[in-house]
């Protein structure tokens, strides 16, 4: 994978193309349409999401239970399982009025203007075309 600063999850999954575009498939099945990708050729990769790109939404189409959580002062760090994957890592403001707990259900969605998604081998940012030579 690349070298960067910062934490990230990194997810895999499918780059497949439908009539309308280019879409991520995860392994649950839930698919994220990526019109950045609609030029790549379809093959397995690798989503890199840092955590602040999980957005907390009710109308999100991500649901996910909560298995642990952290609190850091400005945010709160949430360990959440989901259908995709066992565990992600999802950074949300801290507030006083709600503070998740362990068990809780969540929606989210994804901000998919930051993801970056990489050739299964990580060599090539498929978003960007940056070759990483690896």
């Amino acid at each position: 994978m690349a070298t960067f600063i910062g934490r990230t999850n990194i997810i895999p999954a499918n780059l497949e193309k439908r009539s309308d575009g280019a879409y991520i498939v995860f392994s649950d099945g839930y698919a994220l349409r990526m019109p950045a990708l609609d030029q790549v050729e379809e093959q397995a990769i690798h989503v890199s999401i840092r955590p602040e790109e999980f957005i907390k939404d009710e109308s999100g189409d991500i649901e996910g239970t909560i298995s642990d959580s952290v609190y850091l002062g400005l945010n709160t760090e949430y360990f959440i399982e989901t259908g995709f994957a066992s565990k992600i890592q999802v950074s949300e403001e801290s507030t006083f009025e709600e503070e998740l707990q362990k068990g809780n259900r969540i929606r989210l969605r994804i901000n998919t203007q930051k993801l970056n998604i990489f050739s299964a081998d990580g060599s090539q940012n498929l978003i960007k075309g940056v070759n990483h030579g690896m």
